[in-house]
C-alpha cells in the first residue's frame, strides 16, 4: 500500500520494486484500463508489528494477498537486523512459509493488530556466506562518489564541510573534481578472507562445519573462526601452526560474525556501531539500489591493488564457472520469454506485473550478453569453429550464439562486405525495438544485443530452442518455414507462418512483395528476404534476422550501402503528414457532400468535420432532435463512419521492404508497374529526407531553435527528426555555406560556428571508433594498452614546430601504407605518428560523409568534451587527471585505467505509463494542472514498478512530478523530488550528462525560492556549470540561465560584487553569441547585471543596462505588457536614485571644498546622465530629487561614500534619507522586478540565512 510517491521513506523505497502493484496500481481511468477495474474491490489489508531479535518493534500494514518474504524490507528499520540473513517469521508458534501468501494463514483476515516475531534460524552453507557477504560490504563500503558504477556526488555537495569550485582561475574545468576526493577512515578490520584450511574436511563437515574465515584485527591479533549453522566462534587453529577446529573459548561465540568481531576486538567494537548506523542512515537510492546498465565512466580513480586471498578464489571459481557454461544448455531464453509474454494482461495490474517481468527478463539476458562478450574478447571461451579464421569464429555460451561483424567468407561482398556487416548489427536492434512495440503473441522475435569490446562488435543473440542441443523436445528439430530465398534458392512458406508474419508486417507499414530467386521461382513474401521464420522444437514459431525493417535509403542507391536504411522516426513523420492531408483534401470534402445530401446527420457530425460548422437553422443547442434515420440515411451515416475511421488509419500507407535489397541471387518481382509504384514510394520517403527534414534541421541548428550541445544531444535532436547520423557531411556542408554569407559574425554567426565545429568534431569521434578498431582486432593482447595510447596521443597531442605548438596540422604528404600499419600492429610495438593518423580520418570521414575536413582542425577539437566524446564512443576510461593538450604526448601507459564495453539493445517498455505520461501532458497543455499531477504521479507509480526506482523513464517522469508540483504551489515538496531526481540522473545517465546538469539547475533554482543556504545553492550551479563544461564547448541557452542564476547567489554578500558581475559579463557575452543585441534572452542577462549593480549601489551602470533590458521588451512586446511595465517602474526607480546619488555627490564635493567658486564639475555629471534619459523618466525623476535635495541638504554631515543596509527604496512615496552614513530613516524592501522572460526572478528577494533558515521578515539581506 505504498502511495505515489517518491517522498516515502527508506524502507518504502526499498520495497518499491517488488511490491505488487494491486496494492500500489494507480487509480484506474476510463481512458487506460478501458472499464475492466472499475468494479474491482479494494484489497483488504492487514496491520501487524514485526518483534525483532533485538527486542524493537516495527509497525506495518500490506495486502492480504502479499507473500510473506515482503516482511524482509521491514527489517532494515533497525541497523542490527539488517545483518540478519537466516531467520524465520513465527506467527503464535506457527513458522510462516515465505513463498506463500498471508491469505493462506487464518490470521490474514483479522482486523487486529497481529505480532509475528522474527527469530534466529539456523544457518546453511548460503546463509552463512551471504551473512558474511554483506558484512564486508559494510566494512569496505566507499563514499558514493567512489563507486566503481553508478557513483553519486550529491551528498558530498550536501556537506557543508566540503567545498566544490571545480574551475581554475580562467574558468577552465578541473577534471579532479569530476569525483571530490573524500577522506575515507580506516576499517575496522585489517582483513578478512576466505581461510587456506577450505573445504573443511568431510569429518568436520559431518560435525556442521560450514567453511572458515581468517581475520586480523586492528590490534594485531590473527584468529581464524568457523561458520556452522549455530553461528560463528574462533577455533583454536593458529596462524602458521596446525589445525585445530575446536573452540578456543565459549565466550567467542555469536549467531552474528559482527558480534562475535567486537568481542574479539574492542576497536572493532568501537568503529564499527557508528559504521553501521552511516550505512544505515544512507539516502536509499544513493546505495540500495543498483542502476540497470548505468552510464560507463570515462575517468576514474586509479585502484591500488591490494593482496586479496578471496579475490583471487572469486575470480578462479567465475572462471570455472565460465567454462563449465560452454556448449551446455544454461538458459533456454526464447522459452522464458515466451512464458512471460503470455502472463495475462487483463487489468492495469496484470499489465504490469507483465511488463516487470519482462523487463527483469531483458535485464537478465543484457547481463549476460556484455559478461559473454567480455569473456570471448579475453579469450576464456572456446569457439565452436576453431579451423577456421580468428576473425570468423563463432561462440555459443550460456544458450546465447555470438558473432564477430566480419566478412570473412566474402558472404556479403556486393552489398559492404564487414563494414555491411557492422551496420547491420545496429539496424538488428532497430528492427527488435519496432518488433517489441507491436507485442506479437503469435510469433516471437530472438532477444539480440550488439557489444562493442576492444574493438570488437559481437551480435548475441538467444538461440532458437533446439539448436545446439542434445536434448530435443519431443524428438523435434528446428526447422526453418518461412523466409526469402536462401542461397539463391527459395523457401516454402508454411501456412501456419504467412498469417502470424502478415500481422505483424502489416503494423510495421510492411506490404507483400514478390521476389525471385536465381532459377526463376518466385515467392511471396511480407518481410524482408533476409528476415526467416522456424519452427523451435517446442513447436512455437521464431523469427530471427530482422536488420532490415525499416525502408531501404534509396539517397544511397550503390549496393555497397545496401545496410543503410531510414529511421523508423522519419517513416512515421511522411505517414502522418499524409493523413493529415489526407484528412484535409479527401475527407473533409467527401464528408461534406454526404451531410449535404442528408442534412440530418449534420447534428451528429458537423462539429467532426469542422468545429465551427453551426447547427442547421431552426435548431438551437439544447433542442430536442429526431434521430430516427431513414434506410439512405442509416447507410449514409455508416459511409461517414467508415470514412472517418479509413482517415487515421496509418496501415493504409505501407511500404515494399525489399526494394534496393536486389543482389546477384535475387531480383524483385511482379509487373513492371508494380515495381515502378513501389520504387517510388520509398523514393518519396528518401525524397523527403534530403529536401524537407535534413534542410528543416539545419535550419534550426543554425537559429538555435534545436539545441545541441555535446554528441548526445546531437544524436537524440537527429534521431528525432529522423535523420540518420550518416547525414553530418551534408549537413556540415550546408552549414559551412551559410555561415560564409553571414556578414555579422561577432554575434549570431560565433554559435552557428560553434555547433559546426561540434558537427565535425562528432565525424572524428564516430571514425575514430573505426580506425582503433582496425588497430586492435588484429594485435597481440599485450599491445592493447600501448595502441589506446598511442591513439589518443596521435589525435589529440600537439605536433611542434620550433617554439611553437600547432594544433591540428594538415597532413599533405602520401596517405599511411596499411601494410606499413599492419606490420607495425604485430610487432612488438605500436608506432603511429599525428600525421598518419590525421590522414586516415580525413579519408575516413571522405568515405563515411562524403565530406572534405577542412585543412586545419577547429581548435574545440583539443579540448576535454572531445577527449570525453572519444573515451565514451571507444570504451576507454582514464585516470582522474589534469591532461595538457599542449604536449606531443599527453597520455601514459599508467593512464589508460581499463576498457569498458558498450551495448545497444531494445529497451522494454511499459505502455500503460506511457498512456499516463500522454494524459498527463495532454491536460498540461490544457492548463489543468491538478489533473495532469494526478496522471504523472500514477505514471510514476507504474515506472517505479516496473523498472524500479533507477530507470530513465522514472527519473523523466519524477522530473515532471517536481515540476507540477512547484506549479501547484508546493514548492518544498518539489525541492525534495528534485533531490531525489539529482541522485537517480546521477547513477542512471552518469555524473557528466546533460539531463545530470539539468536536474542540478532546477534544484538550484528551487532552492533560491525557498531561500537554502547560498553556499550550497551556489555548489549545485557550479557542479551544473562544470557538467555543461565538461560535456560541450557550444555556447547555449543554459549557459546563460546558470551564470545568472550564480550572480543572483552571490547577491548574498557584498564581498561577492566583483563574482556577480563576472558571471553577469559572462551570461551578457554567451547571450548575444547565442541570440543578438535584441532577443529576449540578451534582454535576461541585461536585467541581471542591472540588479546586480542595483543591489551594490552602482545606480548610473545599472541605469545603462536596464534602459537595454526595456528597449527589447518595448519592441518586443509593446508598451502595455506586464514585462515592458515592470521594467519601466523599475527603471524610473532607479533614475531617480541614480541622479539624487549624483546631487549627492556634488554636495559632498562641494562641502568639503571640492567645488569652490563655480566649479560645477560635479554638476556637470549631472547634467551628461541626465542628457542621456529618456523626458517621461526625467520628469519623475526631477519630482523626487527635490524632496530629496531638501532633505539631503539638512543633513549635518556627509562622511564620504554611501553607506546602506541593502534596504532600498523602491515603492512610491518612499523617502531616502541619508543621515549619518549609516542606515536610511525608513528601512524598506526591494520588491522583486522581473522582466516577463527571467525564470529564475529571485535576485532581489533572496537573503542570507546564516545557520538555519530564520523566520525573521529581515532576515541579513533582501527578501
Amino acid at each position: 500500500l505504498l502511495v505515489a510517491s517518491c517522498l516515502c521513506t527508506q524502507r518504502e523505497m526499498a520495497t518499491a520494486a517488488e511490491t505488487p502493484v494491486d496494492a500500489v496500481a494507480p487509480s484506474p481511468s476510463p481512458e487506460v484500463s478501458q472499464g475492466e477495474a472499475t468494479q474491482e474491490n479494494e484489497p483488504q489489508v492487514i496491520a501487524f508489528t514485526l518483534k525483532l531479535p533485538s527486542g524493537k518493534q516495527v509497525n506495518g500494514q500490506c495486502a492480504y494477498h502479499d507473500q510473506v518474504h515482503e516482511l524482509r524490507p521491514y527489517l532494515y528499520e533497525d541497523p542490527e537486523a539488517s545483518l540478519l540473513t537466516s531467520y524465520k517469521f513465527v506467527f503464535e508458534g506457527q513458522v510462516l512459509n515465505e513463498p506463500l501468501a498471508f491469505s493462506a494463514y487464518p490470521f490474514a483476515l483479522a482486523p487486529q493488530k497481529n505480532v509475528i516475531t522474527v527469530e534466529l534460524a539456523e544457518y546453511n552453507a548460503q546463509t552463512a556466506l551471504v551473512h558474511v557477504t554483506s558484512l564486508v560490504e559494510i566494512l569496505n563500503r566507499k563514499p558514493a562518489a567512489h563507486r566503481a558504477e553508478s557513483p553519486s556526488v550529491y551528498s558530498l555537495l550536501t556537506n557543508e564541510k566540503i567545498e566544490f569550485s571545480g574551475f581554475t582561475e580562467d574558468e577552465e574545468i578541473e577534471l579532479a573534481a569530476f569525483l571530490p576526493s573524500v577522506d575515507v577512515p580506516a576499517p575496522p578490520l585489517k582483513s578478512i578472507t576466505q581461510s587456506g584450511w577450505n573445504p573443511p574436511p568431510y569429518p568436520r563437515q559431518l560435525a556442521g562445519d560450514l567453511f572458515y574465515l581468517d581475520v586480523k584485527s586492528r590490534e594485531g591479533s590473527s584468529f581464524c573462526v568457523t561458520a556452522s549453522p549455530g553461528g560463528f566462534y574462533v577455533n583454536s587453529t593458529k596462524q602458521g601452526g596446525k589445525f585445530n577446529p575446536e573452540p578456543f573459548s565459549e565466550q567467542y561465540k555469536s549467531h552474528s560474525l559482527a558480534e562475535l568481531l567486537s568481542i574479539v576486538s574492542p576497536q572493532f567494537k568501537s568503529t564499527f556501531a557508528h559504521l553501521l548506523q552511516v550505512a544505515h542512515n544512507t539516502t536509499s537510492l544513493d546505495f540500495s539500489y543498483q542502476a540497470i546498465n548505468p552510464a560507463p565512466l570515462w575517468l576514474a580513480h586509479p585502484v591500488e591493488h591490494k593482496y586479496n586471498p578471496t579475490r583471487a578464489e572469486g575470480a578462479l571459481r567465475q572462471a570455472a564457472v565460465v567454462q563449465t557454461l560452454v556448449g551446455t544448455r544454461e538458459r533456454e531464453w526464447l522459452i522464458d520469454l515466451r512464458i512471460t509474454k503470455n502472463l495475462p494482461v487483463a487489468t492495469i495490474a496484470d499489465r504490469v506485473k507483465r511488463c516487470r517481468q519482462l523487463h527483469n527478463f531483458h535485464t537478465e539476458f543484457v547481463a549476460a550478453c556484455q559478461q559473454g562478450a567480455m569473456n570471448i574478447v579475453e579469450g576464456k571461451i572456446s569457439p565452436l569453429n576453431p579451423t577456421e579464421p580468428k576473425e570468423g569464429w563463432m561462440f555459443s555460451h550460456n544458450n546465447i550464439f555470438f558473432t564477430a561483424t566480419t566478412d570473412v567468407m566474402n558472404l556479403h561482398s556486393e552489398s559492404g562486405g564487414s563494414k555491411f556487416l557492422y551496420s547491420n548489427a545496429s539496424n538488428e536492434i532497430v528492427g527488435l525495438k519496432l518488433l517489441n512495440f507491436v507485442d506479437s503473441n503469435e510469433i516471437y522475435p530472438t532477444c539480440s544485443v550488439v557489444v562493442d569490446y576492444m574493438g570488437h562488435r559481437l551480435l548475441c543473440q538467444s538461440l532458437v530452442p533446439g539448436l545446439f542441443n542434445d536434448l530435443l523436445i519431443e524428438g523435434k528439430a528446428p526447422v526453418m518455414k518461412y523466409g526469402g530465398p536462401v542461397e539463391g534458392k527459395a523457401v516454402d512458406q508454411h501456412e501456419d507462418f504467412v498469417p502470424a508474419v502478415k500481422n505483424v508486417m502489416e503494423q510495421l507499414f510492411s506490404k507483400e512483395s514478390i521476389v525471385v530467386d536465381k532459377e526463376g521461382v518466385s515467392s511471396t513474401i511480407y518481410s524482408p528476404t533476409d528476415t526467416k521464420g522456424i519452427f523451435g522444437c517446442d513447436g512455437h514459431k521464431y523469427l530471427i534476422d530482422y536488420s532490415h525493417f525499416s525502408p531501404r535509403d534509396l539517397n544511397y542507391p550503390e549496393s555497397k550501402y545496401a545496410g543503410y536504411i531510414l529511421r523508423p522516426e522519419l517513416v512515421r513523420s511522411v505517414i502522418n503528414a499524409k493523413l493529415e492531408r489526407n484528412y484535409v483534401d479527401k475527407t473533409v470534402v467527401a464528408a461534406k457532400k454526404i451531410l449535404e445530401e442528408f442534412p440530418k446527420l449534420k447534428t451528429q457530425y458537423a462539429n467532426l468535420i469542422d468545429p465551427t460548422e453551426a447547427a442547421p437553422e431552426g435548431e438551437k443547442e439544447g433542442d430536442e432532435v429526431d434521430v430516427s434515420l431513414t434506410k439512405e440515411e442509416e447507410k449514409a451515416k455508416q459511409q461517414l463512419e467508415q470514412l472517418l475511421a479509413e482517415a487515421g488509419d496509418p496501415t493504409k500507407y505501407s511500404y515494399n521492404l525489399n526494394v534496393g535489397m536486389e543482389t546477384s541471387v535475387l531480383k524483385l518481382g511482379g509487373t513492371e508497374e508494380q515495381k515502378k509504384a513501389d520504387i517510388a514510394e520509398v523514393q518519396e520517403l528518401a525524397t523527403y529526407l534530403s529536401s524537407i527534414a535534413v534542410p528543416t534541421l539545419i535550419r534550426d541548428l543554425i537559429r538555435g531553435s534545436a539545441e545541441v550541445l555535446n554528441s548526445e544531444m546531437l544524436k537524440e535532436v537527429m534521431h528525432y527528426r529522423g535523420v540518420n547520423m550518416r547525414y553530418l557531411g551534408r549537413i556540415a556542408l550546408a552549414m559551412g555555406q551559410v555561415i560564409e554569407q553571414v556578414e555579422d559574425v561577432s554575434e549570431k554567426g560565433k554559435y552557428a560556428q560553434s555547433v559546426l565545429d561540434l558537427i565535425l568534431n562528432e565525424m572524428v569521434v564516430r571514425v575514430s571508433k573505426h580506425l582503433l578498431r582496425s588497430f586492435l582486432i588484429p594485435a597481440h593482447h599485450s599491445l592493447r594498452s600501448s595502441i589506446v595510447i598511442t591513439f589518443l596521443n596521435s589525435i589529440f597531442g600537439q605536433v611542434h614546430s620550433g617554439k611553437v605548438a600547432k594544433p591540428g596540422l594538415n597532413y599533405t604528404g602520401p596517405a599511411a601504407d596499411p601494410t606499413m600499419l599492419a606490420s607495425a600492429i604485430t610487432g612488438t610495438s605500436f608506432l603511429l605518428g599525428h600525421d598518419e593518423i590525421w590522414s586516415m580520418i580525413r579519408t575516413e570521414i571522405k568515405e563515411k560523409y562524403n565530406f572534405t575536413f577542412p585543412q586545419v582542425v577547429p581548435a574545440s577539437f583539443f579540448s576535454t568534451p572531445t577527449l570525453r566524446a572519444v573515451c565514451v564512443r571507444n570504451g576507454i576510461q582514464l585516470a582522474l587527471k589534469e591532461y595538457s593538450f599542449t604536449k606531443s604526448r599527453v597520455f601514459n601507459n599508467a593512464d589508460l585505467v581499463r576498457m569498458f564495453c558498450t551495448t545497444k539493445h531494445s529497451e522494454i517498455s511499459a505502455p500503460d505509463g506511457d498512456q499516463l505520461t500522454s494524459l498527463g501532458q495532454e491536460y498540461l497543455g490544457q492548463g489543468r494542472l491538478d489533473v495532469a499531477l494526478e496522471y504523472y504521479t500514477d505514471a510514476l507509480q507504474v515506472y517505479q514498478n516496473v523498472y524500479g526506482p533507477m530507470h530513465a523513464s522514472v527519473e523523466r517522469t519524477l522530473s515532471s512530478v517536481a515540476h507540477l508540483t512547484h506549479r501547484t504551489g508546493d514548492p518544498a515538496s518539489a525541492y525534495t523530488l528534485a533531490e531525489k531526481c539529482v541522485v537517480v540522473a546521477e547513477r542512471v545517465y552518469g555524473l557528466d550528462s546533460d539531463k545530470t546538469a539539468s536536474a542540478y539547475a532546477y534544484l538550484a533554482q528551487l532552492g533560491m525560492e525557498l531561500e537554502e543556504r547560498p553556499a550550497t545553492l551556489a555548489k549545485y550551479l557550479r557542479r551544473a556549470l562544470y557538467i555543461t563544461k565538461m560535456t560541450s564547448s557550444v555556447a547555449s541557452q543554459n549557459l546563460v540561465s546558470l551564470y545568472i542564476n550564480l550572480a543572483n547567489v552571490s547577491l548574498d554578500s557584498p564581498t561577492h560584487f566583483a563574482l556577480a558581475q563576472k558571471y553577469n559579463t559572462k551570461a551578457i557575452e554567451i547571450a548575444l553569441q547565442v541570440a543578438d543585441s535584441k532577443s529576449l534572452l540578451a534582454a535576461h542577462a541585461f536585467h541581471s547585471m542591472a540588479l546586480t549593480l542595483y543591489v551594490h549601489l552602482q545606480f548610473r551602470a545599472a541605469v545603462e543596462y536596464e534602459m537595454k533590458n526595456y528597449e527589447i521588451l518595448k519592441e518586443k512586446h509593446g508598451s502595455n505588457h506586464t514585462a515592458t511595465q515592470q521594467s519601466n517602474v523599475f527603471l524610473k526607480r532607479l533614475t531617480t536614485v541614480a541622479v539624487s546619488q549624483a546631487k549627492s555627490e556634488v554636495l559632498r564635493r562641494r562641502q568639503r571644498g571640492t567645488i569652490a567658486g563655480g566649479n560645477l564639475n560635479g554638476a556637470t555629471d549631472v547634467a551628461n546622465l541626465m542628457k542621456h534619459l529618456p523626458q517621461s523618466l526625467l520628469m519623475d525623476a526631477r519630482k523626487s530629487q527635490k524632496r530629496l535635495e531638501k532633505e539631503s541638504l539638512a543633513a549635518a554631515a556627509l562622511k564620504e561614500g554611501m553607506v546602506t543596509t541593502g534596504h532600498l527604496p523602491v515603492a512610491e512615496g518612499t523617502a531616502w534619507t541619508i543621515t549619518d552614513g549609516q542606515s536610511s530613516t525608513k528601512e524598506t524592501e526591494v520588491a522583486a522586478v522581473t522582466n516577463g522572460n527571467n525564470n529564475n526572478n529571485n535576485a532581489a528577494k533572496r537573503g542570507g540565512k546564516g545557520k538555519g533558515k530564520g523566520k525573521g521578515k529581515n532576515r541579513r539581506g533582501r527578501k
